[in-house]
């Protein structure tokens, strides 16, 4: 099932250098979301769990580690996606 009540965009430019910024904008206050980076490969890079606000907040995640490729981010409150 589809994640309600969040909307995910991406806030930086592309291709990402150093850090990932994503704006989440939430209808909802105080609700627990996971968010996690894959590789194409299907391994976990990143995750952390993000508190919504009810408001639109910025995400930022630092990717300067990762080598240059595709990646995906996961964003789920354990039931959709």
């Amino acid at each position: 099932p589809r994640l309600q009540g969040v909307e995910v965009s991406f806030a930086g430019a592309n291709p990402v250098a150093d850090q990932l910024s994503l704006n989440v904008q939430s209808s909802d206050a105080g609700r627990n979301l996971q968010l996690q980076v894959f590789d194409r490969n299907g391994r976990m890079l990143n995750s952390q769990v993000l508190t919504t606000s009810g408001d639109r907040q910025r995400v930022d995640i630092s990717v300067s580690q990762f080598t240059a490729g595709v990646y995906f981010v996961s964003l789920t409150d354990g039931q959709a996606r």
